[in-house]
Protein backbone atom coordinates (compact mmCIF):
# COMPACT_ATOMS: atom_id res chain seq x y z
CA UNK A 1 0.00 0.00 0.00
CA UNK A 2 2.90 2.35 0.75
CA UNK A 3 4.07 2.14 -2.87
CA UNK A 4 0.74 3.54 -4.05
CA UNK A 5 1.01 6.49 -1.66
CA UNK A 6 4.55 7.09 -2.88
CA UNK A 7 3.32 7.09 -6.47
CA UNK A 8 0.60 9.60 -5.60
CA UNK A 9 3.04 11.94 -3.84
CA UNK A 10 5.54 11.82 -6.69
CA UNK A 11 2.84 12.47 -9.27
CA UNK A 12 1.43 15.35 -7.20
CA UNK A 13 4.93 16.85 -6.90
CA UNK A 14 5.50 16.57 -10.64
CA UNK A 15 2.09 18.05 -11.47
CA UNK A 16 2.59 20.89 -8.97
CA UNK A 17 5.93 21.71 -10.52
CA UNK A 18 4.38 21.94 -13.99
CA UNK A 19 1.26 23.79 -12.81
CA UNK A 20 3.30 26.41 -10.99
CA UNK A 21 4.90 27.31 -14.31
CA UNK A 22 1.58 28.20 -15.91
CA UNK A 23 0.23 30.09 -12.91
CA UNK A 24 -2.27 27.49 -11.74
CA UNK A 25 -2.59 26.86 -8.01
CA UNK A 26 -0.78 23.71 -6.98
CA UNK A 27 -2.66 20.53 -6.19
CA UNK A 28 -2.77 19.63 -2.51
CA UNK A 29 -4.13 16.90 -0.34
CA UNK A 30 -6.23 18.07 2.58
CA UNK A 31 -5.53 14.94 4.61
CA UNK A 32 -1.79 15.60 4.66
CA UNK A 33 -0.55 15.99 8.25
CA UNK A 34 1.21 19.23 9.16
CA UNK A 35 4.49 19.63 11.06
CA UNK A 36 5.06 22.11 13.86
CA UNK A 37 6.40 24.66 11.36
CA UNK A 38 3.11 24.52 9.40
CA UNK A 39 4.64 22.75 6.40
CA UNK A 40 3.04 19.56 5.09
CA UNK A 41 4.72 16.41 6.33
CA UNK A 42 5.52 13.63 3.89
CA UNK A 43 3.22 10.63 4.06
CA UNK A 44 5.99 8.48 2.57
CA UNK A 45 8.88 9.22 4.88
CA UNK A 46 8.70 8.47 8.60
CA UNK A 47 8.54 11.40 11.00
CA UNK A 48 12.08 12.27 12.00
CA UNK A 49 13.58 10.44 9.00
CA UNK A 50 17.23 11.22 8.46
CA UNK A 51 18.17 13.93 6.02
CA UNK A 52 21.19 13.02 3.90
CA UNK A 53 23.46 15.25 1.84
CA UNK A 54 23.15 13.27 -1.39
CA UNK A 55 25.63 13.97 -4.20
CA UNK A 56 23.73 15.72 -6.98
CA UNK A 57 25.75 13.75 -9.54
CA UNK A 58 24.13 10.43 -8.53
CA UNK A 59 20.50 11.59 -8.66
CA UNK A 60 18.55 11.05 -11.87
CA UNK A 61 15.65 13.38 -12.70
CA UNK A 62 13.50 11.63 -15.33
CA UNK A 63 10.82 14.34 -15.59
CA UNK A 64 11.90 17.59 -17.26
CA UNK A 65 11.27 20.59 -15.03
CA UNK A 66 9.20 23.63 -15.95
CA UNK A 67 10.42 26.34 -13.63
CA UNK A 68 9.18 29.58 -12.12
CA UNK A 69 12.27 31.80 -12.33
CA UNK A 70 11.23 33.90 -9.31
CA UNK A 71 10.81 30.80 -7.18
CA UNK A 72 14.25 29.47 -8.19
CA UNK A 73 15.88 32.84 -7.45
CA UNK A 74 14.15 32.93 -4.06
CA UNK A 75 15.51 29.47 -3.22
CA UNK A 76 19.00 30.52 -4.37
CA UNK A 77 18.89 33.48 -1.96
CA UNK A 78 17.69 31.29 0.92
CA UNK A 79 20.40 28.70 0.30
CA UNK A 80 23.07 31.40 0.11
CA UNK A 81 21.78 32.85 3.39
CA UNK A 82 22.20 29.43 5.01
CA UNK A 83 18.46 28.89 5.53
CA UNK A 84 17.34 25.29 5.97
CA UNK A 85 14.88 24.29 3.25
CA UNK A 86 12.63 21.25 3.19
CA UNK A 87 14.72 18.35 1.84
CA UNK A 88 13.75 16.83 -1.49
CA UNK A 89 12.52 13.24 -1.48
CA UNK A 90 14.61 10.78 -3.44
CA UNK A 91 13.59 7.25 -4.38
CA UNK A 92 16.45 4.84 -3.72
CA UNK A 93 16.67 1.45 -5.41
CA UNK A 94 19.32 -1.13 -4.61
CA UNK A 95 19.43 -3.70 -7.41
CA UNK A 96 21.34 -5.89 -7.68
CA UNK A 97 22.61 -5.81 -4.10
CA UNK A 98 25.42 -3.28 -3.88
CA UNK A 99 24.23 -1.23 -6.88
CA UNK A 100 22.42 1.95 -5.86
CA UNK A 101 20.17 4.16 -8.00
CA UNK A 102 18.59 7.45 -6.93
CA UNK A 103 15.63 9.21 -8.60
CA UNK A 104 13.93 12.51 -7.82
CA UNK A 105 10.77 13.74 -9.51
CA UNK A 106 9.75 16.55 -7.16
CA UNK A 107 11.63 19.45 -5.64
CA UNK A 108 12.46 20.88 -9.07
CA UNK A 109 12.94 24.48 -7.88
CA UNK A 110 15.19 23.51 -4.96
CA UNK A 111 17.10 21.20 -7.31
CA UNK A 112 17.62 23.98 -9.85
CA UNK A 113 18.72 26.42 -7.14
CA UNK A 114 21.38 23.94 -5.99
CA UNK A 115 22.43 23.35 -9.60
CA UNK A 116 22.88 27.09 -10.20
CA UNK A 117 24.93 27.38 -7.03
CA UNK A 118 27.03 24.42 -8.21
CA UNK A 119 26.32 22.58 -4.95
CA UNK A 120 27.91 19.16 -4.80
CA UNK A 121 25.14 17.76 -2.59
CA UNK A 122 21.47 18.41 -1.87
CA UNK A 123 19.59 17.68 1.37
CA UNK A 124 17.29 14.72 0.74
CA UNK A 125 15.19 12.13 2.50
CA UNK A 126 15.68 8.71 0.96
CA UNK A 127 12.67 6.51 0.21
CA UNK A 128 13.72 2.92 -0.45
CA UNK A 129 11.62 1.36 -3.22
CA UNK A 130 11.77 -1.80 -5.29
CA UNK A 131 12.62 -1.93 -9.00
CA UNK A 132 8.96 -2.86 -9.63
CA UNK A 133 7.78 0.29 -7.86
CA UNK A 134 10.11 2.43 -9.95
CA UNK A 135 8.74 0.74 -13.08
CA UNK A 136 5.24 1.95 -12.08
CA UNK A 137 6.44 5.56 -12.25
CA UNK A 138 8.83 5.46 -15.14
CA UNK A 139 7.67 2.70 -17.47
CA UNK A 140 10.16 2.12 -20.29
CA UNK A 141 12.37 4.93 -18.91
CA UNK A 142 13.15 2.85 -15.82
CA UNK A 143 16.53 1.12 -15.84
CA UNK A 144 14.64 -1.87 -14.41
CA UNK A 145 11.96 -2.00 -17.10
CA UNK A 146 13.61 -5.08 -18.64
CA UNK A 147 13.10 -6.97 -15.37
CA UNK A 148 9.32 -6.70 -15.69
CA UNK A 149 9.44 -7.65 -19.38
CA UNK A 150 11.71 -10.65 -18.72
CA UNK A 151 9.42 -11.88 -15.96
CA UNK A 152 6.35 -11.50 -18.21
CA UNK A 153 8.11 -13.34 -21.07
CA UNK A 154 9.13 -16.19 -18.75
CA UNK A 155 5.58 -16.51 -17.43
CA UNK A 156 4.15 -16.45 -20.96
CA UNK A 157 6.64 -19.09 -22.17
CA UNK A 158 5.85 -21.29 -19.16
CA UNK A 159 2.09 -21.00 -19.79
CA UNK A 160 2.56 -21.83 -23.49
CA UNK A 161 4.66 -24.89 -22.63
CA UNK A 162 2.01 -26.08 -20.18
CA UNK A 163 -0.71 -25.64 -22.81
CA UNK A 164 1.34 -27.55 -25.40
CA UNK A 165 1.96 -30.42 -22.95
CA UNK A 166 -1.74 -30.54 -22.01
CA UNK A 167 -2.86 -30.63 -25.65
CA UNK A 168 -0.45 -33.52 -26.45
CA UNK A 169 -1.94 -35.68 -23.68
Amino acid sequence: MGDYYLLADILISAVNCVLSQVGIMAATTSSQPVQGDGLPRSIFVEEGAEVHDVPISVIRRPIPSVLDENKVCNFVQHIQAGDELTPIEVMWVEHPPGSHYYFATGGCHRWEAHQRLKSETIPARLIKVTPETLNLYMGASSPFYHLGREQASTQQASASAEQATASQQ
